[in-house]
């Protein structure tokens, strides 16, 4: 294995793990998430990507579900969240037509969405606890 794949199946198991956590990581998923793209921007390299806990999930259904979450939850152009889609952009292009709720995607896909979506309102729970103090 070369050392830009390890690099970035190192990366990709750093957003597996955030996912995975019960803490409040929306932001650091998405931040994680820019530093996949730049990765893969610039390798040149298969990666053959396995995690213990998503052993179905394909880096490709992990990516996907990072773009469309960041995509369908943007909050303009000067949130991470723009930043996050525009990142992965870079690396992912949806065919025609798709959208996050496409029927094409892997359950692998949808699963990992769902659990993103549950990482952002724990984030917005958070950021709205945090106004009111």
């Amino acid at each position: 294995m070369t050392n830009e794949a390890e690099v970035i199946e190192n990366k990709l198991s750093e957003i597996a793990d955030l996912i995975d956590s019960p803490a409040d990581t929306w932001w650091k998923i998405g931040i994680a998430a820019i530093e996949l793209a730049e990765l893969y921007e610039v390798a040149d390299c298969e990666v053959d990507w396995v995690h213990d806990l998503y052993e179905d999930v394909e880096p490709v259904d992990l990516v996907a579900a990072l773009y469309w979450h960041y995509s369908d939850y943007s909050e303009g152009q000067a949130s991470l969240s723009y930043r996050v889609q525009c990142a992965l952009s870079q690396i992912y292009k949806p065919a025609t037509g798709e959208s996050s709720n496409w029927v094409e995607h892997s359950e692998a896909y949808h699963a990992l969405y769902a659990l993103l979506a549950e990482k952002e309102a724990l984030d917005i729970k958070s950021r709205q606890g945090q106004l009111i103090r």
